[in-house]
């Protein structure tokens, strides 16, 4: 951030190449750090979605611990912990479809997917 404040002083005077090449230095080494952690094992986890009425409950009492001011706003705790309890009952889906219909996987008995299809190269998986 100190490079680009001094990279805006010195726009009037187009001599702004010198504080953004060692902004570009910084961004390259937090980039490098963030692989470097995500290289790690154990450093993904996959979580359930939170269903729409978890999301609801945990904004209503959000706002309900927000919005008021006496010793009552603690009633808010119990929809933000009901609302954070949805997430103990998302079940997988039992059937994966592609976007374009090509590829079909259902989930076995042991949970996992048995694939359509056994070729890697036709998986795709968006994060």
């Amino acid at each position: 951030m100190p490079w680009a404040i001094v990279a805006c002083v010195l726009m009037p005077l187009h001599l702004e190449a010198l504080a953004l090449t060692p902004m570009g230095w910084g961004i390259d080494t937090v980039a490098a750090i963030a692989q470097g952690v995500t290289a790690l094992p154990g450093a993904v986890l996959r979580v359930p979605s939170m269903p729409p009425e978890g999301l609801v409950l945990l904004a209503f009492g959000g706002l309900w611990l927000c919005l008021w001011q006496r010793a009552w706003r603690l009633l808010g705790l119990a929809p933000v912990l009901a609302g954070y309890a949805t997430l103990l009952f998302v079940a997988p889906p039992d059937v994966l479809i592609s976007n374009d219909a090509k590829l079909v996987a259902v989930r076995g008995a042991d949970g996992d997917y048995l694939p359509s299809r056994r070729r890697a190269g036709n998986w795709t998986e968006d994060s």
